[in-house]
């Protein structure tokens, strides 16, 4: 079973809202990941690059382990290119 993604998959990413701010160790830690980290407030907004639903329940119990409240998790809708 090949498992690569190819280009003419659907965009895997993922918002995942969280109570706080991170520092740099953690925002390090979750590198593999995330690929974007906006603060909005008291709120941080996780954009997450997750591979499959396993990939984004394994992200959620590291978030959950550190005791980091989860405010929402949403998907981001894929846009086709123009």
């Amino acid at each position: 079973m090949d498992t690569d993604r190819t280009s003419s998959d659907p965009s895997t990413l993922t918002e995942i809202v969280v109570r706080g701010r991170f520092g740099p160790a953690l925002i390090s830690a979750l590198g593999a990941y995330v690929a974007d980290i906006v603060v909005d407030g008291s709120l941080t907004r996780l954009i997450a690059d997750v591979p499959d639903q396993s990939a984004l329940l394994g992200l959620l119990d590291v978030l959950a382990a550190l005791n980091i409240y989860i405010v929402s998790v949403n998907p981001i809708a894929h846009e086709p290119a123009s």
